[in-house]
């Protein structure tokens, strides 16, 4: 098992080395703002009034 994970990086690799770098770039960039989106949208500062409201009468 462990050997074909290995075998699965090593091929993963590989095929990375063929991406140009400013296209593995903006590939990072968008999946970055899609792991933080869900951080930012529950920033209390970020709520609107209403749902602050809401949260009040929780």
């Amino acid at each position: 098992m462990k050997a074909q994970i290995v075998t699965a990086l090593n091929a993963l690799d590989s095929l990375l080395k063929t991406v140009p770098a400013d296209v593995l770039e903006k590939g990072k960039s968008v999946a970055d703002s899609y792991f933080f989106a869900g951080e930012e949208d529950v920033a209390p500062e970020r709520l609107d009034p209403e749902l602050k409201q809401l949260e009040s009468i929780l």
